[in-house]
Parts: C-alpha cells; structure tokens; sequence
C-alpha cells in the first residue's frame, strides 16, 4: 500500500476514534447495551477463512437490553473496521478508507429492547485494490458510538 495513503488512513482512524462528545446530550446507560462483532461469508454464516474470490461481511450488532432508549451523540463515522498484518500492526484495508467525514455531530438512538446492526463487506483485497496473499490476518473494530471504544480483535485466514 502507498505509504502516504496507509498514513491517512491510519490519522482518519485514530481522528475518528477519539473525537469525544459532551455527556449532556446521553440519555439512558451503555451499560445496557450488548455489543457483537462477527465475521461472516456472503451467505451470512459465521466463517474465519475464505478463500480469494470471496467476500466478508463484517457486522457489529449493539442491542438495547434496557427499559429505556437510549441516545447518544457522536461525529462520523460511528465506527471503524480494519484489517491489519498480524505482529507488524500494518493497516492493510480499512472500511472507510475512501470516504470523507466532516466533523457533524449526529444522534444516535437504540430503542428499548431493539438491535441497530453495522455492516461492511470486504473483498480480500487491501486499500489499493490488490489482493491479500493467503494467510491469517487481525481484524479490529471501534466504536465511537456510546465511547465504547474497541472490540476485541478477530481472526481471519485467507488460503
């Protein structure tokens, strides 16, 4: 990958990430809220390895186990997704590496007892178009949804 597109990649991931919000504008608790991050194949079944000519979906489901609604606000995107090398820390493709966000504060509302679900699809390539070599690699995940900050890392195999 460009070493200059890798970089502001890597600064719109981290802007993106720690752009925090005022807590007057939350209502109800994150703790009430259950968070999944999964990998899936083009059928929407839970997979770790694919092979080159698939897709990945990567989803990450917030439910509301509350009473209350819940509203929070943040600055786009609301989270981020990357795939990484593993041991180098290398971003080798991000979800949103070829957009643009200006910095708007936006509502983001999960009702009593409802699952908001985000989702992107990977083609096993990296940020330039190229297609990942086989081997396993790191997925990441954040939310700047709620603070909740980082998902815990998956793994995935491209043979």
């Amino acid at each position: 990958m460009n070493s200059l597109k890798q970089l502001l990649v890597s600064i719109s991931l981290c802007l993106s990430v720690t752009t925090g919000v005022a807590d007057e504008n939350r209502t109800g608790s994150m703790k009430d809220v259950t968070v999944s991050f999964e990998i899936l194949d083009a059928q929407g079944n839970a997979a770790t390895q694919f092979s080159p000519g698939d897709t990945a979906i990567f989803r990450i489901e917030l439910t509301s186990t509350g009473t209350t609604d819940i509203h929070d606000t943040y600055t786009a995107p609301g989270y981020e997704i990357g795939v990484y090398q593993p041991g180098t820390g290398i971003l080798l493709w991000a979800a949103n590496a070829e957009m643009a966000f200006i910095q708007v504060i936006q509502e983001y509302v999960i009702k009593a007892g409802e699952t908001k679900r985000l989702e992107n699809s990977w083609n096993l390539s990296d940020v330039d178009g190229l297609p990942l070599p086989p081997g396993h690699y790191e997925v990441r995940a954040s939310l700047n949804i709620g603070q909740l900050g980082q998902l815990k890392p998956l793994s995935l195999t491209v043979k």
